[in-house]
């Protein structure tokens, strides 16, 4: 009767921050063995605004027969799509970068080098002026999860915009930008979460629109392939601390992992650890703690 209650307690929602969710509600009767149980869970991020499912297949679970750690958890290709998906809508994928984030051997501005050298058309009608430039992801982040670790793919447009003495905004150009990524995974045991650090793999650009007073600068923009490694440079660090935020790990209140392990699977990533408890697993204990996160993250309160 206990274990049966210690199930009930995934059967909630919970918060994660003010754009999502999680539901972790079981899809499945658990299942009992003499030495072992195991439960299924939903697991998705949803929006507290729309909670809109996302189209990701969910990968099957495989066969594991390992019995040497005291939990063995799985988190599937379609828990990290549906976040995805969810900070994606709420647009927050959006990256503003500075003259003052750039190396000195560049600059932002007008009439600096490499624009003034490589594009000046827009020193001419922009003179001496500093741009900014805003990444804004199109589409929701694409990751993989493989033998060999995580992918993510990113396309999005970067917007170059001047201030001008009024200070008000110009658009100057934009380009079409695609990303590769791959990350190094761990269990962070203080916020029982899983967080990442992002390095770029490969990228590429091409001109999408610029001003109508520029005239033609698509032959110009192919120029600026130093540059955008660069500026691409600056974007990481930001995707990276979104990363380090984590996606939190289902788990009890008041057990700590105890030297989890990750390894990584087609479309799965799994987590093996032992655990420590601070907290009693008599029925009472139990089912008070489960009334407890029952009213704390009902979804009336979303």
């Amino acid at each position: 009767m206990v274990v049966f209650s210690i199930f009930y307690l995934f059967s909630v929602v919970f918060n994660i921050d003010e754009y999502a969710y999680a539901d972790l509600s079981l899809v499945s009767a658990p299942k009992f063995s003499e030495q072992a149980f195991q439960s299924l869970h939903k697991g998705e991020i949803l929006s507290r605004k729309d909670q809109q499912n996302v189209s990701v297949p969910n990968p099957e679970i495989p066969a594991h027969t390992e019995t040497s750690r005291m939990i063995y958890l799985w988190l599937t290709e379609y828990r990290v799509a549906s976040a995805a998906n969810v900070y994606f809508k709420a647009g927050v994928m959006e990256y503003l970068i500075t003259n003052d984030m750039v190396p000195s051997k560049f600059s932002l501005n007008t009439s600096k080098y490499p624009f003034n050298k490589t594009i000046p058309q827009i020193e001419k009608e922009y003179p001496n002026l500093d741009m900014v430039a805003n990444f804004e992801v199109t589409s929701p982040p694409v990751l993989n999860m493989t033998t060999e670790g995580l992918k993510c793919s990113l396309v999005g447009l970067l917007n170059f915009y001047v201030t001008q003495e009024n200070k008000e905004a110009a658009f100057v150009f934009s380009l079409s930008v695609s990303m590769s990524l791959s990350a190094s995974v761990s269990v962070n045991t203080k916020k029982n979460a899983i967080t990442g650090s992002f390095t770029l793999d490969s990228s590429s650009f091409k001109f999408a629109e610029s001003a109508e007073k520029l005239g033609e600068i698509s032959a110009n923009v192919k120029k600026l392939d130093k540059v955008m490694d660069t500026l691409f440079g600056t974007i990481i660090p930001k995707v990276n601390e979104k990363a380090a935020e984590g996606l939190p790990i289902p788990i009890f209140p008041g057990i700590e992992l105890v030297k989890p392990e990750i390894s990584f699977g087609k479309g799965y990533i799994l987590i093996a650890t032992d655990i420590n408890h601070t907290i009693s697993l008599e029925y009472s204990n139990v089912m008070k703690m489960y009334k407890d996160i029952k009213n704390y993250n009902r979804k009336d309160e979303l």
